[in-house]
């Protein structure tokens, strides 16, 4: 949060666009949920680019529920926001995008969020973000679940998909408002033991809408905004 400004009285807050904060249709918001270094920062980045844009205006909510922006070119953001280190992302940050389909077109905010896990870990910090993960989880208009599909492929296919990704699945495609808005996203499948993994992740998650992606080179976004703006 070092160098970013506090979300003022004139400055819109994260969930809705400045058109937005003049109307009375706030942002929909779309959480990408999944495991530590699954890949949902470059993710984000990238998936903002292939929208257009140059630079983003990224903001971040502290798990204490304080407001923080910053404008960022993309290759700035993914310098300083991708990182192989587990859990680099401590609380929720996103980018405000724009998504139409036929004659409609509308603000959505998507929201990165702390890498989840099977057990408590020992970092307070990293507890509050998943924390904060879990109940914008149950307050998110739609969620794309990320999961590793190259490490399902490999030898130990139980870490890509554990009992915290089965646990999001039955809650995010329970009976709700946000039924039909929950997808699955099966990322690095630029790396050759996702084609196994593939195969596997669709497996774990029977009857749920997987949507094959590669943060890095791009494949699969054409769907996923298709998925978003058609659900939202």
């Amino acid at each position: 949060m070092r160098n970013w400004r506090p979300l003022g009285a004139h400055s819109h807050r994260p969930g809705e666009s400045a058109a937005a904060g003049r109307s009375a249709h706030p942002a929909r918001r779309c959480l990408l949920v999944g495991q530590a270094n699954v890949g949902k920062t470059l993710f984000l980045c990238n998936f903002a680019a292939s929208l257009g844009a140059r630079a983003i205006q990224l903001f971040a909510v502290t798990s204490d529920g304080s407001h923080a922006a910053q404008d960022v070119p993309l290759p700035r953001a993914r310098d300083i926001l991708v990182n192989d280190r587990p859990h680099a992302t401590l609380a929720l940050q996103g980018v405000q995008i724009r998504l139409g389909r036929g004659k409609t077109d509308h603000s959505v905010q998507l929201l990165d969020s702390t890498g989840l896990g099977d057990r408590v870990h020992p970092e307070p910090a990293v507890r509050a973000g998943m924390a904060q993960a879990l109940r914008t989880l149950r307050e998110a208009d739609a969620v794309l679940h990320m999961v590793d599909a190259a490490l399902a492929g490999g030898p130990d296919p139980e870490a890509a998909v554990g009992e915290v990704d089965r646990q999001i699945a039955a809650f995010a495609a329970a009976p709700s408002p946000r039924a039909g808005r929950y997808a699955v996203l099966a990322n690095k499948t630029d790396l050759p033991p996702a084609t196994a993994g593939l195969r596997r992740v669709r497996a774990a998650f029977p009857g749920q809408l997987v949507i094959p992606v590669s943060a890095r080179t791009g494949a699969g976004f054409r769907e996923v905004r298709l998925f978003v703006a058609d659900r939202l």
